[in-house]
């Protein structure tokens, strides 16, 4: 084995326990196991994140004129929270059950004495955490927030210019309110690209695997993607993220799919069909 080969098996292994909920141990490597586990991951935290509703281009001139609401870039990734309770530091996906967190991150956060109200205004709630984070803190890095109607204008703009993933509005007034709302809601998002959630339904030769969408309580195909050298090819039954231009009406196939990555915090019921944006559909 080459010590190119060895490094990667190293890191496949390492990614594996962390997703399990072990931790690296802050004791010194002779005296300790390398890896602890905190015994709480995958069990409900009671606690739920606030989750975005999509809107269509038409609403999106109509948002930026309106001075309720802030600007913000949508970026591509996970949601997180993290609950701190004392000396205790939690992570929590988007499902609400609990998970393992980085060891930068975890360090970060101990560092800020902040309490958020939930029933304070999103604008007070954001102030007051930018306020109590560290100067330097390369773990976590702020969102750019615009509240100006002619800044949000610019901003919003500049970031289709520099192919961003989208744009977020946000209620500036509105207090914390877990879940999704079944329509609307005080946070918004506007995708410049389309990505959707897809069950993996078969292994194709040379890194490729087929896809699919429930329509009602039946698994129908959805076209297929192929992996990346970076990414280890995801198992049958794995949910993954996938971006694509459009969808076919006919056949309900994506056009040019980009493989994102896995999401272990997406459950199969929710890889519905009705995700997919089609070539037909209204700009």
């Amino acid at each position: 084995m080459t010590f190119a080969d060895a490094t990667k098996t190293f890191n496949k292994l390492i990614s594996s326990k962390l997703a399990k909920g072990y931790q690296y141990s802050s004791a010194s490597a002779g005296n300790a196991t390398p890896y602890q586990q905190n015994g709480n991951e995958g069990t409900d935290s009671g606690i739920r994140c606030q989750l975005l509703n999509a809107i269509d281009a038409s609403e999106v001139s109509r948002l930026l004129r309106d001075s309720r609401y802030c600007l913000q870039e949508k970026h591509d990734g996970r949601r997180l929270m993290i609950l701190k309770k004392d000396d205790e530091i939690t992570g929590i996906n988007r499902r609400g059950f609990v998970v393992a967190i980085p060891d930068a991150i975890r360090d970060a956060v101990e560092q800020i004495p902040f309490d958020v109200l939930r029933n304070r205004r999103y604008i007070d709630r954001f102030a007051s955490l930018m306020m109590a984070l560290p100067g330097r803190t390369p773990a976590l890095r702020w969102c750019t927030t615009t509240v100006n109607v002619d800044d949000k204008i610019a901003a919003y703009e500049e970031l289709r210019a520099t192919n961003c993933e989208g744009a977020v509005f946000k209620d500036m007034d509105a207090p914390y309110s877990p879940g999704r709302p079944n329509s609307g809601g005080p946070q918004l998002k506007f995708k410049f690209v389309e990505s959707a959630s897809f069950v993996v339904t078969g292994i194709n030769a040379q890194r490729s695997v087929m896809l699919g969408l429930y329509r009602g309580d039946s698994l129908i195909s959805a076209g297929n993607v192929t992996i990346p050298p970076n990414h280890d090819i995801p198992a049958k039954g794995d949910v993954v993220e996938v971006r694509y231009l459009y969808a076919f009406q006919e056949s309900g196939s994506i056009y040019q799919p980009v493989y994102l990555g896995k999401r272990s915090d997406i459950p199969t019921t929710d890889c519905v069909i009705e995700q997919l944006k089609y070539k037909n559909a209204a700009a």
